[in-house]
């Protein structure tokens, strides 16, 4: 495990923070409060190494910089495979009033129950995955590039995009929106079990698939890639176009004018 993260005497003085960047080997639990308390707690209780805590430590810094917090090392450092498990990890717990930006690069989980944003921003470029229980807000942006995967139950608000390019997945299980944009080009699939609202663009370029159940205003659905799109459900307008290996499945998807 390797890290450079750069930071001044000051950046380590905790100060208010709408964002965060986790780049290191722990699961990371956040809680929004309705007070104006910033903090990250740092909980080493899993790792039964005793020698390897004390590396971590001296090595593991928090960066208050910009508006943002950013976890991460200060140089090289081997971790025991015993430290790798889910079990016997590094705990971060994170609390704030406000949150527009989630950047986990590491290996590890990152947990939420809710989040109420005017924008959020999920970028998901590590070993491990995002789940987040609902999120409320006007403006929703997910990226998921690396190998783990993104898994939110709920989510309103009026804009929202996906931008599948990893080996990991993407499940939402509902959505309410004005209109959802989703672009899938890795490997991984995307799994839409109902949205609800405006206009659904689906852009399947990958291997991996794209499944939807809708109660929309309208689907535009093009696969261009090797996976296929399966849709079901209610539109009142449908627009297909079909230039890759993968096909377009619509059968289940009831167009109601």
């Amino acid at each position: 495990m390797r890290g450079s993260l750069n930071f001044t005497q000051d950046d380590l003085t905790e100060k208010p923070f709408k964002a965060i960047d986790v780049d290191v080997i722990a699961n990371v639990y956040y809680t929004q409060n309705n007070g104006d308390e910033c903090s990250v707690r740092l909980d080493y209780s899993a790792i039964k190494d005793a020698e390897f805590v004390q590396k971590l430590k001296e090595k593991l810094k928090v960066v208050y910089r910009d508006g943002e917090v950013k976890i991460g090392l200060n140089g090289k450092l081997k971790v025991p495979a015993t430290c790798n498990s889910e079990k016997n990890r590094l705990k971060i717990y994170i609390t704030s009033p406000d949150l527009v930006k989630i950047a986990q690069e590491g290996v590890g989980s990152f947990y939420a129950k809710s989040i109420n944003s005017d924008r959020l921003e999920i970028d998901n470029e590590g070993v491990g995955s995002v789940k987040i229980g609902k999120i409320l807000a006007n403006k929703l942006e997910i990226t998921n590039e690396g190998v783990g995967s993104v898994n939110i139950d709920d989510v309103a608000g009026d804009d929202m995009s996906i931008d599948n390019e990893g080996v990991g997945s993407v499940k939402i299980s509902k959505i309410e929106m004005g209109s959802l944009k989703l672009d899938n080009e890795g490997v991984g699939s995307v799994n839409l079990d109902m949205f609800k609202g405006g206009n659904l663009i689906i852009k399947n370029e990958g291997v991996g698939s794209v499944n939807a159940k809708v109660d929309c205003q309208s689907v535009n659905a093009t696969s261009a890639g090797v996976g296929g799109v399966d849709l079901s459900g209610v539109t009142r307008q449908y627009n297909k176009k079909k230039g890759g290996i993968g096909g377009i499945s619509d059968g289940g998807l009831i167009v109601r004018n």
